[in-house]
C-alpha cells in the first residue's frame, strides 16, 4: 500500500510549497529516520508520546498530489508506462516550479 503514496523527499518538498491537504498517511521522524505510518497509527503514537507537528509530514497519494499541482496551475500528465523513478523526478520538477507558500 505504501507504494501508492509519494516518497518522503517529495512529501517534504510539497509541504515546503504549501501542500496542507488531509492525507491517509504521514511520515514521522522516529530515531532520526522518516517512518511511513497510516494516520490511525500516528494518532496512537501521538497520544502516547506527544509527537510535535514539526516531526510530521503528510504523505499524499500520487493522485492527490497531482490534483493539487493541477489546482496550482502546474500540469503533470501521468503516464503509467513510466517507471516510478522517472515519475518521481518529474513530480519534483513540477514542485520546484511552484513558489513556496509556507
Amino acid at each position: 500500500m505504501e507504494k501508492l503514496f509519494v516518497p518522503y523527499e517529495i512529501a517534504v518538498l510539497a509541504k515546503e510549497k504549501g501542500f496542507k491537504e488531509k492525507c491517509f498517511a504521514s511520515f514521522c521522524i522516529v530515531d532520526v529516520e522518516p517512518k511511513f505510518m497510516l494516520n490511525d497509527e500516528l494518532d496512537e503514537l501521538d497520544r502516547i508520546y506527544g509527537i510535535g507537528d514539526n516531526l510530521i509530514t503528510n504523505a499524499p497519494l500520487y493522485q492527490q498530489l497531482i490534483d493539487w499541482l493541477s489546482r496550482n496551475k502546474i500540469v503533470y500528465l501521468y503516464n503509467p508506462t513510466k517507471d516510478l523513478e522517472t515519475i518521481n523526478k518529474e513530480i519534483i520538477e513540477c514542485l520546484t516550479k511552484l513558489e513556496s507558500t509556507k
